[in-house]
Parts: C-alpha cells; structure tokens; sequence
C-alpha cells in the first residue's frame, strides 16, 4: 500500500509541475526577453502568399536564472508581413524539463493579430532577419 501511495503522489507532484509550465494566454506564453537564448529555425522559413512562417525556439542563456513557473525551452512559430513589417504570433509549443510537450497553443487561420514590433525589439530582430532572407 506504502508503494502505490508513493506512485500516487509522484503521479500527483509530475502532473502539478507540468501544469506549472500552463501560461493564461499565448500573448504570454511567446513573450521573450534578453534572458532568452534564441535560435532562428531556416528550415522553418515558409512563403505563404504575402507572408512568411518562421520558428524560433527559445531557452535561457543561464538556466538557473529560468523562474519556476517558466518554461525551460519553447518553440514560437509566427507569421510575418513583410512588406507592411508587421508580425503575428501563430502558435507556441511549451515544453518541460523532460523535453515533452506539456501544453501547446495556437491561433486558428485568419484569426491572427498583426502588429509592428516595437523598434529594436527581439521580435523586430527576427522579422527584419527573415523579410532580408529572401523568402
């Protein structure tokens, strides 16, 4: 009995840390900061029309530095305008410290909100790097 009530409560404390990773709104989950450690994915690079599809997958530079509730690797995919220069966050894969996915978000086709990134912002970073490339 001792055994299961200790799997119980593994199974319990796994599922809680998981959750831990949950963020309230994609907004939040595809927020980046200078912590981050940013890796523009190529193989990524999508036209789709007048937009372009790129990933980035984000981790920390210091892994101790990551916030509890923080999850410690994501993968952003956006969409971009390049000629308006305006970006849409598209979905976000969470991961946790295991490397699963522990939950994943994404906008529905045409539901996406565009907007220009703020000058000299990560984000307006990554849509100058992949309205340059040629795609």
């Amino acid at each position: 009995m001792k055994t299961i009530a200790c799997l119980a409560g593994l199974l319990v404390a796994g599922s809680a840390a998981a959750q831990q990773f949950v963020y309230p709104t994609i907004e939040d989950a595809a927020k980046l900061t200078e912590k981050h450690a940013l890796k523009f994915e190529r193989d990524s690079v999508t036209r789709q029309g007048d937009m372009v599809r790129f990933d980035l997958k984000a981790g920390w530079k210091n892994p101790e530095e990551r916030p509890e509730n923080e999850s410690p690797r994501r993968i952003l995919r956006f969409l971009a305008r390049c000629e308006a220069k305006e970006l849409a966050i598209m979905g976000v894969a969470v991961f946790d410290l295991n490397g699963q996915v522990v939950k994943s978000y994404g906008i529905a086709p045409g539901g996406w909100d565009f907007a220009m990134p703020a000058k000299d912002s990560i984000e307006a970073t990554y849509l100058k790097k992949v309205c340059d490339s040629g795609m």
